[in-house]
């Protein structure tokens, strides 16, 4: 579970980035 989580921060935090860069145009 902890190795999950781990991978999954980062995850999460790129696609929120993607998100939002898409949001703009």
């Amino acid at each position: 579970m902890k190795e999950y989580c781990k991978y999954d921060t980062p995850v999460i935090l790129l696609i929120q980035e993607w998100i939002i860069e898409n949001s703009y145009k």
